[in-house]
């Protein structure tokens, strides 16, 4: 799973650094970028950050640990 993590990141990268989004998240990055300017990678990090808590809240803990790895 970390292989694929390492593979995911470094493929996102390249999507981002050329203008395209994934899909997902990364639109509502874009958009907020579009208008007022945020960073499309602190949108993105804190958006996914705040995701990851609220499923911690939601389905526990343990599961939110998962998501992290």
């Amino acid at each position: 799973s970390i292989f694929i993590g390492v593979i995911s990141g470094i493929v996102n990268g390249f999507v981002y650094k050329s203008g395209f989004s994934s899909g997902g998240v990364s639109v509502i990055s874009h958009i907020l970028y579009k208008y007022f300017k945020l960073s499309r990678t602190t949108t993105s990090f804190a958006i996914n950050g705040i995701l990851v808590f609220l499923g911690g809240f939601f389905f526990g803990c343990p599961k939110s640990m998962y998501a992290i790895i």
